[in-house]
């Protein structure tokens, strides 16, 4: 009699055990390729704009040199004989190119309208790598945020758009 009890109970539990993993595996779901990627593009862009430099005043991190390149591309950073927006493309270039060879990349930098820099330059809005990547029928994964800069006492929102399309 109490090796059946065992038997009935030993049964019993294994069934809840079944029905409680299928019930779990119906309620997971998997992630998709896209989503995937959109995580991956957005983690890219926001550890990007973090990344030190090594360079000082105005261009410490790369969100730094962005916003240098964009408010004042003339400006020349300290620790570099390049200006803002020169050392800022190579800046970008060489990261994503440490990053992964197999992608093409956009970053897309733009402010609100009415918006100009402080340079006599009028920049609305300035790009680095490849610009063919926004054309009609390439597979792309965009991702944006908005990083601040402060320019002699003045707050500026930028926002940073970076678009990656992966080579087959």
């Amino acid at each position: 009699m109490k090796a059946q009890t065992t038997m009935i109970l030993l049964v019993f539990l294994i069934m809840i055990f079944t029905g409680l993993v299928i019930v779990l595996l119906s309620l997971s779901q998997t992630v998709v390729r896209e989503e995937y990627s959109d995580l991956y593009v957005n983690n890219l862009l926001l550890s990007i704009l973090k990344t030190n430099t090594g360079y000082t005043d105005r261009c410490e991190t790369v969100s730094d040199l962005i916003g240098c390149a964009f408010l004042t591309p003339s400006y020349t950073c300290g620790g570099s004989s390049l200006e803002c927006r020169t050392l800022a493309e190579q800046t970008l270039e060489e990261y994503m190119n440490m990053v992964n060879e197999n992608m093409v990349y956009c970053f897309n930098i733009t402010s609100g309208p009415g918006w100009s820099s402080l340079d006599e330059q009028g920049l609305y809005s300035i790009s680095f790598g490849d610009s063919s990547i926004w054309k009609k029928g390439i597979n792309r994964r965009v991702a944006r945020t908005v990083i601040q800069s402060v320019h002699e006492g003045l707050e500026y929102n930028i926002e940073v758009t970076l678009a990656v399309a992966f080579r087959k």
